[in-house]
Formats: C-alpha cells, sequence, structure tokens
C-alpha cells in the first residue's frame, strides 16, 4: 500500500522572502480565545447594582437638622467632634447611598451650603439627613 503524500514529503517548506518568520508565541496568539463581548460582564454588574433613592426630608426633619446646625455653629470655635449621615449621588445611574462621617467641624459655610470639617473634607448642606454629636441633646 502506498502512501497519498510520497510525492510532497520531501519537498522544501515554504519561506517568505518578504515576510519574517513568525514566533511561536504570536503564532499561539492566533489560536487563543477572545471574548466576543467586551465589558459584558461589567454592564450585567452595572445593570444588578442597587442604589437608594435620596430621601426628601420633613418640615420637622428639616427644622431639627437647623437647630442642630446653629448649635454646633455656637460652638465651632471648639472644633465639635460630629457624625454626619448624608446623600452622595451615584456617578452611574440613578439614585445614590447614605454614608456616615465622622469628623471634626471647622466651619458651616451657608453661603455655598457646605459643611467643611478640620480635614478639608466637605459635605454639601442639601444632601446631610442627620448630624449627632455630644454637643447635641437628643431632641435636637
Amino acid at each position: 500500500m502506498s502512501d497519498n503524500y510520497d510525492d510532497i514529503i520531501n519537498l522544501l517548506h515554504f519561506s517568505s522572502a518578504s515576510r519574517p518568520h513568525m514566533s511561536l508565541h504570536d503564532r499561539a496568539a492566533q489560536f487563543a480565545p477572545f471574548k466576543a463581548l467586551t465589558g459584558y460582564e461589567d454592564s450585567i454588574y452595572e445593570s444588578e447594582r442597587r442604589t437608594d433613592r435620596k430621601l426628601e426630608l420633613s418640615d420637622l426633619q428639616n427644622q431639627t437638622l437647623n437647630n442642630s446646625l446653629n448649635k454646633l455653629e455656637s460652638v465651632i470655635a471648639f472644633l465639635p467632634e460630629i457624625c454626619v449621615e448624608f446623600f452622595i449621588p451615584d456617578s452611574k445611574k440613578e439614585g445614590g447611598a447614605y454614608v456616615k462621617y465622622t469628623g471634626n467641624l471647622r466651619l458651616i459655610d451657608r453661603v455655598n451650603k457646605k459643611l467643611i470639617f478640620s480635614d478639608g473634607f466637605t459635605v454639601n448642606l442639601d444632601d446631610i439627613f442627620t448630624v449627632e454629636s455630644d454637643y447635641l441633646t437628643p431632641q435636637e
């Protein structure tokens, strides 16, 4: 029984004169798997990620918050330590998250509507939900 490739088995292997020989690494890369849907997992994660909606304060809550800020303003020279809960809008979708920050209050800037802490951290007054401090009585 004769081999079907007898006529070509001893021929020289073709080498291009105009293109360099491809390295094994580059040749293997041609056959590597690829992701046809780049970013698909990220978009799935983003669509599943939950955000909170910003709560509107009642008139009583607004008044209580304003009274607390007035009391803190009267002791601002002592750099009172406060814990403020505030809303941070999400940069990618509607809603956001409520976070707490504790620090020493340096200034209540009513013109720019910001709380400024001694470390430079700022919080928008419009985003504040609660303020706690040893300088405030429980009903304030």
